[in-house]
C-alpha cells in the first residue's frame, strides 16, 4: 500500500484524483515539512520500526 501511495505522489495521480472529486485546493498536496511518522513507526530512512518491523516490498510495477 505504501508503495502505491508513493507512486501516486510521484506520478501526480493523487492530484488528478482529488481534482476529479472537487478537491482542487493545492494546500492538500503539500507534504508536511517533517514526516510525523519518524520515531513513531518509521526510522529516519523510512523503514518500519517496532514490533511490526519488516522489509518493505516494492509493488510499484503493479501500478504502472
Amino acid at each position: 500500500m505504501n508503495a502505491g501511495v508513493k507512486w501516486m505522489w510521484r506520478t501526480k495521480q493523487n492530484s488528478e484524483l482529488m481534482n476529479k472529486y472537487g478537491l482542487s485546493n493545492p494546500d492538500y498536496l503539500i507534504p508536511p515539512a517533517k514526516n510525523p511518522r519518524i520515531g513513531v513507526d518509521r526510522d529516519a530512512a523510512g523503514e518500519v520500526i517496532g514490533p511490526g518491523a519488516h522489509k518493505t516490498k516494492d509493488f510499484s510495477s503493479l501500478f504502472a
